[in-house]
């Protein structure tokens, strides 16, 4: 698959899930603003905050990942990939911060990627409750602001 039919599956998962969103109950305009005008800070406080997790799993990730092994090839590869999944989004999602604050589709698309990312680590590690409500409601939000961005 060349990257631009990739491009054009995510961008077709977009919209179909633009669709059903337009189904649901819209947020007031009030709260959509306040969440637009808040999601940046609220990253760079998460991220701030992540700092030392992310230092701490480096390490531990390096000291106990080999030994995840030992409880079988699923759950040491499991360990690796929901590692290198949830850095992934935790970054694009400090890639987006600067756009946030600028109103731009790009960052909006960043977290939404982050957003898709962070449901495809909850569903390799069977996390089925995770991958439901939080991709529910983290992709709910999401939709509801992006109007704000272009």
């Amino acid at each position: 698959m060349d990257e631009k039919q990739s491009s054009g599956s995510v961008r077709g998962l977009e919209k179909a899930l633009e669709d059903i969103n337009a189904k649901l109950p819209a947020l007031p305009e009030n709260v959509k603003s306040f969440i637009v005008s808040v999601a940046p800070w609220l990253i760079i406080i998460s991220a701030i905050a992540m700092i030392p997790a992310i230092l701490l799993i480096f390490g531990l990730g390096n000291v106990f990942g080999p030994i995840t092994y030992l409880n079988g090839l699923y759950h040491g590869t499991t360990f690796y990939i929901t590692w290198f999944l949830s850095v992934t989004a935790f970054l694009l999602q400090v890639a987006a911060i600067k756009g946030l604050m600028d109103k731009k589709i790009s960052a909006w698309r960043l977290v939404f990627y982050s957003a898709l990312i962070s449901a495809v680590s909850n569903l390799v590690s069977l996390s089925i409750a995770s991958f439901i409500i939080g991709a529910a409601i983290s992709l709910y939000f999401l939709f509801q602001i992006k109007s704000y961005y272009k």
